[in-house]
């Protein structure tokens, strides 16, 4: 949903509401033209009020993510006022995605506390996945690789199965930061044996970020596509789905990013 007052409008936002009744929720919408930017603190707390360490938080359309301290605290990058999606993740807790507000002068610290995650075993079939697979190939939302193509790729690794796929730039692993330009030259090489460590990216020569990474419908904490053949070998992979962007994934993969996904089904 979004807010709108006039010309002004804020950004998408995502807000659970009740089966029932009715939900009242302020949002706070920013004019356009404005240049003004704060600094929102907060703590991060187990649901036993325990700080939680190494935390990573982003408001969603600032590229920049910090990582809360030994005692939970953290400090988000200045940006625009209003209200925004934030994303919460940490090492053995479930990730959260909430709405805050974002206001200049004395407002109260963010208090967030993340619930352990539970770690459940896979108990649908195979035909199953197969059918939901194929009913998401048919609304032509993704690029899909299926085990036969996959071979007749004769990949080396993952990033060699989805070379040339609608979106695919693929950066070798020892390419320096830069400019994209800078980054561009390194995903020339898209043509050379691919390598151990190619980090797969999606979107366009203007823009492109790594997708987030699903394994058998699980995500995956990668620091870097780079690390996806450490998950699985690209011999063991029944179907690749690739979203190139993120309001192509399908709301059951939790993926707060506005890059994508990249989704392996082994066999």
């Amino acid at each position: 949903m979004r807010a709108s007052v006039g010309r002004d409008s804020s950004p998408a936002l995502a807000i659970d509401a009740p089966s029932s009744g009715l939900l009242l929720h302020s949002l706070w919408v920013s004019p356009r033209e404005s240049s003004a930017r704060a600094i929102t603190r907060g703590t991060v707390r187990s649901v036993e009020e325990k700080p939680i360490a190494g935390a990573r938080l982003s408001v969603r359309g600032n590229a920049s993510t910090v990582t809360s301290d030994a005692s939970g605290a953290f400090a988000l990058p200045a940006s625009p006022l209003g209200t925004r999606m934030l994303d919460i993740e940490a090492v053995g807790f479930q990730s959260q995605h909430i709405p805050i507000n974002i206001l200049s002068g004395d407002v109260a610290a963010l208090n967030i506390e993340l619930s352990p995650h539970l770690p459940t075993l896979a108990t649908v079939r195979v035909t199953a996945r197969m059918t939901a697979i194929n009913e998401r190939r048919n609304k032509h939302l993704a690029s899909f690789l299926d085990d036969s193509t996959i071979a007749r790729r004769r990949p080396g690794h993952i990033a060699d199965a989805v070379r040339g796929m609608p979106g695919v730039l693929l950066i070798n692993a020892d390419a320096s930061r830069g400019t994209f330009s800078e980054r561009r030259a390194f995903a020339s090489r898209a043509t050379d044996p691919g390598t151990f460590g190619d980090r797969i990216m999606l979107g366009t020569p203007r823009k492109s970020c790594e997708p987030a990474v699903f394994v058998d419908g699980v995500r995956q904490r990668v620091t870097t596509t780079g690390d996806v053949d450490a998950l699985v070998d690209v011999q063991e992979i029944r179907t690749i789905e690739l979203y190139r962007w993120g309001w192509e994934v399908p709301q059951q993969f939790d993926a707060p990013t506005e890059c994508g996904a990249l989704l392996i089904w082994r066999k």
